[in-house]
């Protein structure tokens, strides 16, 4: 059985990525505006009747801007994919991502300029304790995905591997590098409703350390093929299969 090619882990990994933005399209992003209640519009007070008046063209615009990001975003990876340029994917994905961010940020301060800057009140709880990191991230488990990501680049580095599969395992060591973000998600504190703290500071809760879970599992996914790509260039004896005369040769 051969090695999975880079054009192979390529489609792999952009395929994760296109789900979760289809997902959070879905889930989260299609409706957000409206996240506050029908008297809101993102995050702005609005009239009773709004929606039954200029605010379907609001949302409707929304609606329109997420469609164009999401078709760009499609084409590229298409276009990618035609060319047979998966190479190119994460330059895009990369790009795309500042171009929705910017758009977001862009509709939203518009919206606060022409509805009025008028954020919803209500009465919120803090919590004030401070969270251990050793209570949501187990170490040992960092400790070792940080001993394989060196490892593999020692390998890289000192085996005379040809400088292009570095962008790869750059890359691939880019997506494996979370342990930034799961620090930030114990740090940070949320308001929560004053009603039935307790419930929602446990929901709150459940939710960080799944979403912890969730970063785990993308860090050792990417920790695992980078290390299955560095040795399938490195290490040519796990890669080797006998012809028909018994000789060996390399598979890849």
């Amino acid at each position: 059985m051969s090695a999975p090619t880079a054009n192979e882990l390529y489609l792999v990994v952009n395929s994760l990525i296109v789900l979760a933005i289809g997902y959070s399209l879905v889930k989260f992003t299609w409706n957000l505006p409206l996240k506050h209640g029908p008297g809101y519009f993102q995050g702005v007070e609005v009239p009773a009747d709004f929606y039954e008046g200029p605010g379907r063209n609001w949302l409707k615009g929304y609606h329109t801007i997420l469609i164009a990001l999401h078709t760009a975003l499609a084409a590229a990876l298409v276009a990618c994919f035609a060319l047979r340029r998966l190479d190119w994917s994460p330059i895009f994905l990369g790009g795309w991502a500042l171009l929705y961010t910017a758009a977001m940020q862009g509709f939203s301060l518009l919206t606060r300029s022409r509805l009025g800057a008028n954020p919803p009140v209500r009465p919120v709880a803090l919590a004030l304790e401070s969270r251990r990191l050793g209570d949501y991230i187990w170490w040992p488990q960092e400790a070792l995905a940080g001993v394989i990501i060196v490892f593999s680049w020692w390998l890289l580095l000192t085996c005379g591997v040809a400088r292009p599969v570095w962008l790869t395992a750059l890359q691939l060591t880019w997506g494996a590098m979370v342990l930034p973000g799961k620090i930030a998600l114990v740090r940070s504190s949320f308001p929560i409703p004053a009603e039935r703290i307790e419930e929602h500071y446990r929901f709150q809760d459940a939710k960080r350390r799944n979403s912890i879970s969730v970063l785990t599992a993308w860090s050792w996914f990417f920790v695992v093929v980078l290390l299955g790509t560095t040795l399938r260039h490195t290490w040519a004896p796990a890669w080797t299969v006998r012809d028909s005369n018994g000789s060996s040769s390399p598979h890849f």
